[in-house]
């Protein structure tokens, strides 16, 4: 969780003789709002047939009880639980329309910004069998993998646009205190939705001396899963936010672009590191003194040339050349702790890398022309590369926040599916992941191969264990700079306080929804001299 508000808890009410004594009664326990029959549960209408077809008077209590302010921030309204649109007996079915209907109709009256529809979570057919014991009923699941494997399928719902946990009072234990808790189970998925920013539901009778117990137990467990970490600062206000990636090799980056990413309390820390230990093993192959040569392609406003600097000073070298390609409105930019040091150096400068001329070889060849999936922008396959190699990641996912984000991009120049043919930068909270990462493909820097081809083609094939609907892909990375020296957006390997790179969200046209089967993928990349294409 990113987001450090206070925790949202409504209180459920069976029936509600006086609703302000209901709405004094919860806030008296710290609730925010609570959840109320739209209209009293004895109060069945008849609209088909039957003694309550012609019955006259309200059907539920007056809007002037509250004001429109109440009515949209405080109340839930809750729909009459003997609605069943799905009988087969055709006048309990219609009934239930005609109901179903007129409270919805009553609920946008009132301008509600919620209401509670409760449907089955079982199919209605496996249901119906625990009513008709004189019949044969199916299989009952008795293994402990099976009733641990419908646990663990609650994780779907992370990819769903869920806002509400409901959770009755008969969860809660007792402590030793002699107050309620939930189990280790129930905090685990409590804590996985907290970063959905979710609300809670209190339903049931009190089992405690106060209700406001159990708000109390819940604030604790909310404030235990916020996070103020260095990545949850800077992507507050990004989760889920579809973002088209940087193009910094033909689009000229605004200065607060650089400087965000700047800020990046790991990329050039661990730079830095492998920089000094490519001098370092630079320094020990020499076979006679002589200045290293550190050339640094996509320099953005010099930080990378900043890391290089201090590297050489504090590396075995005595002197090092340095030379570094950037931006023309980053090289037209005078001052900057990194030109003044270079104007010290006998041969230093910054020039434009596509035009880079050098008469000399370069000992090493710094660049961070990553992007999230790690072959967007190539470096040159000569020279000593930091980073010398790295690795694409992709995963199923199902997101259906995001699908529906994508499919409501339009543009009058394209055509309406054309934003599904785009890759997008997401900070990704509400999904769920199909299947873990795999590698897609893997770009070594130099190319030892006698004739360099950067053309690839990838089949990944991903085992899918859970009924789920494949909303797209999530791609990730990682470089080894040098050596041990590694930067890593793949969740298993992720550099812990990294914010430069979001994953990269590949969506579907069409969703898929299958289980218990495998999916396949396939990724290709062409190269036509210096170019790289993706499909």
């Amino acid at each position: 969780m990113t987001n450090p508000r206070p925790v949202s808890c409504g209180l459920d009410f069976c029936s509600a003789a006086n609703l302000n004594s209901c709405l004094a009664y919860a806030n008296d326990s710290r609730y925010d709002f609570v959840c109320v029959p739209l209209v009293h549960p004895l109060y069945k209408r008849e609209f088909i047939s039957g003694p309550a077809k012609n019955r006259r008077g309200p059907f539920t209590r007056p809007d002037l009880i509250l004001n429109s302010s109440e009515w949209s921030n405080l109340i839930i309204g809750k729909v009459s639980p003997f609605i069943n649109v799905d009988s087969t007996d055709p006048v309990v079915r219609k009934n239930s329309e005609k109901t179903l209907t007129q409270e919805l109709s009553l609920a946008s009256h009132f301008g509600l910004s919620a209401v509670w529809v409760q449907v089955p979570m079982e199919n209605p057919i496996r249901q119906s069998y625990s009513f008709r014991a004189s019949e044969e009923s199916p299989r009952v699941d008795e293994n402990p993998w099976e009733w641990w494997n419908t646990f663990r399928a609650i994780d779907r719902w992370l990819g769903e646009p869920v806002r509400c946990l409901v959770l009755p009072t008969t969860l809660f234990l007792t402590n030793k205190k002699g107050y309620p808790v939930l189990s280790k189970a129930h905090q685990a998925i409590v804590k996985k939705f907290a970063a959905l920013e979710i609300q809670f539901i209190l339903t049931g009778a009190t089992r405690y001396q106060s209700i406001s117990y159990y708000h109390n137990y819940l604030d604790f467990l909310w404030k235990s899963c916020q996070t103020n970490g260095t990545v949850e600062k800077f992507a507050r206000g990004y989760e889920d936010y579809l973002q088209c990636p940087l193009q910094p090799l033909s689009d000229n980056l605004e200065s607060q672009t650089y400087e965000i990413f700047e800020k990046d309390p790991v990329k050039y820390r661990e730079y830095q590191n492998a920089i000094y230990e490519a001098i370092k093993t630079t320094v020990s192959k020499l076979e006679e003194e002589r200045k290293i040569i550190i050339m640094v392609v996509g320099a953005g406003r010099g930080p990378l040339v900043t890391a290089s600097l201090n590297a050489g000073e504090t590396s075995p070298a005595g002197n090092q050349d340095l030379r570094g390609g950037e931006e023309p409105e980053c090289r037209d930019n005078p001052g900057g702790d990194s030109e003044r040091r270079l104007e010290g150096l006998s041969h230093g400068g910054i020039v434009r890398h596509e035009g880079l001329e050098s008469p000399e070889k370069a000992d090493i060849i710094v660049s961070e022309l990553l992007g999230s999936f790690g072959d967007n922008e190539l470096s040159r396959n000569d020279g000593i590369n930091i980073p010398q190699s790295y690795t694409s990641y992709i995963a199923p996912v199902q997101s259906s926040k995001l699908y529906n984000e994508v499919k409501q991009l339009k543009d009058r120049d394209k055509h309406p599916l054309a934003h599904f043919e785009a890759l997008y930068v997401v900070h990704l909270q509400n999904k769920y992941d199909i299947a873990k990462p795999r590698p897609v493909f893997t770009f070594t820097h130099p190319n030892a191969d006698p004739v360099a081809d950067n053309s690839r083609y990838e089949t990944i094939t991903f085992p899918v264990e859970q009924n789920c609907s494949l909303h797209g892909f999530s791609g990730y990375f990682t470089a080894i700079l040098y050596k041990n020296i590694a930067l890593s957006i793949e969740p298993s390997t992720y550099s812990t306080d990294m914010f430069s790179w979001f994953p990269l969200f590949f969506p579907l046209k069409v969703r898929r929804n299958r289980g218990d089967d495998t999916r396949e993928i396939q990724k290709q990349t062409k190269s036509k001299e210096n170019n790289i294409y993706r499909c």
